[in-house]
Parts: structure tokens; sequence; C-alpha cells
């Protein structure tokens, strides 16, 4: 009894020795250290050499998250038309960490606390972001148009401009209710027209249009060669593999690790999906 007391004794006084700033010290981890040494494991995915990592200084590197999903049958549906509903979430997502809601605030006849879209709404609407129509409805299933799309990320993006000019399109006219955001879009590089050199700001625009939109005026750009080396690792859709806007919807899909480099391309250096 005597050997089987005394060893138990012992570690008890020695816990008692033991400070919380001791048993602190678990927590006080170089999280540097960490994101290094994952970047390293990594780097040969994305064609990095071993002289590369042992004489470079790791570059300093920033995250996008993705901020668009496919459906549950594994499509995409690049070409189907994107709803005012999808717009907020999406622009919902980008904001991580910032939203919030009130479940008791109904802002409109036709959006429910019980929608799956409840929460986008009532948050791109209270922010300004999105606005509904005179009559009290949001009309979140009805197709955005392309002018819709391009006032959200004005406002999304604070941007100003688009006084006095004229915007290089056949079919926008001055007296267009989103005018001087479209002369502002124009004027910063953010639209791409048609052949027949129309905008056509009243029609639909697809998934794939928006997407590739977002991405522009957010300056997130595909690393078509990280893409291509880690196809196995990414989001995969059935539909949409062979489609122009593939590289875009990957950046779209897939949080990823990114640093730019000095040609101002955006190099991947981590994939994160979880």
């Amino acid at each position: 009894m005597r050997k089987t007391f005394l060893p138990i004794l012992a570690l008890s006084m020695l816990m008692i020795l033991i400070s919380p700033k001791d048993l602190s010290l678990a927590s006080n981890i170089d999280e540097s250290k960490i994101s290094n040494n994952l970047y390293k494991h990594q780097s040969s995915l994305f064609g990095y050499s071993e002289e590369t990592k042992k004489t470079e200084s790791l570059p300093k590197t920033q995250i996008h998250y993705s901020y668009v999903n496919g459906y549950p049958e594994g499509e995409f549906r690049p070409d189907a038309e994107i709803t005012r509903a999808e717009i907020a979430s999406i622009f919902e997502g980008l904001l991580v960490g910032q939203t919030f809601y009130d479940k008791n605030e109904i802002h409109f006849l036709d959006v429910n606390a019980e929608d799956w879209y409840y929460r986008s709404v009532t948050f791109m609407t209270k922010q300004g972001y999105m606005s509904g129509y005179p009559e009290g409805y949001f009309e979140p299933n009805m197709p955005i148009t392309r002018a819709e799309l391009v006032t959200v990320l004005r406002r999304y993006q604070n941007a100003t401009g688009g006084e006095g000019g004229t915007v290089q399109f056949s079919d926008i006219s001055p007296d267009h209710w989103a005018y001087n955001d479209l002369l502002m879009a124009s004027e910063l590089g953010w639209l791409k027209g048609y052949a027949d050199k129309q905008f056509r700001p009243n029609a639909s625009i697809t998934r794939a249009e928006a997407i590739t939109l977002i991405n522009r005026v957010l300056g997130r750009k595909p690393d078509s060669d990280s893409i291509e080396k880690n196809k196995s690792r990414l989001k995969n859709f059935i539909d949409e593999k062979d489609h122009w806007a593939h590289l875009d919807i990957c950046e779209a899909a897939n949080t990823h690790e990114y640093y730019i480099d000095s040609e101002n391309n955006e190099i991947w250096t981590r994939i994160l999906n979880y």
C-alpha cells in the first residue's frame, strides 16, 4: 500500500507546484510556424521546388474564401439565370463574420423567416446593398438583371464616379435608371459587352457571367496552373469542366491561400476546402 501511495503523493505535490502560467504554455503556439510548415508540405503540389523552399522567404499570403456552391445533384448550372436571392446569398458570404440579422424583422411581403435566403436578403437590404420594389416585394426568385448586379457591386465596393461621361455601349442611354452606376463601372473597366457593342442592361445574367463579373470587380484572378495541377482536390461540378468560365468558377467555389506575384498574378499556395 505504501509503494502505491508515494508516487501518487509525489505527483500531487508536483501539480501543486505548477503555476497557472505554466499550464497555459500549450496555448502559446507560434501559429506562423504551423502555417509555414503547412505551406512547405503542400508547396510541391503547387510547383515549388525544394531549392526554392530553402533559398527564398515565404511570400505574404492572404485567403480568398469560397462564395458560391453548386446544387445537390453535383451541377453548377453555369448557363442558368442567377436570382436575386442567390446574389444576396453570395454577397452575404463574401462578408465573412460581418453579417447579422434580426429574425423578427421582415421587410418584404414575399420574404419569410423560414426561407433559406431570409438572412441574406435582410442583411443586404439593411446595409443598403440591395433594395426591393415599390409594392413591398423583393422578388427573391426573379432573375437579377445585369444593371441590377452592377448596382449591387458599386454599392458593395463603395465605388464613386460615373458623372459627366458617356457609356460606351449603344443600348445604354442617360435616362436609364442605373446610368451613373453603369458609367462608373465602364470607367473602371468592370463591364464587358457583346460583339454588337451592347451591354443589355435589362437582360438577366447567367451564373457564369455573374461569377466572372464579381471576380473581376474583386480582383480575384484564377491561377490556371494551380487549378490544373490540383483539380482532383477542388470542388468539382459535373457540368462546367469544359465551360468558358471554368477557371472563374474554380476561383469562386474553392477557399484558397494565395499571394500576388511581381506581375500582379494571383498564385495559389494552399487549398483550404473543409
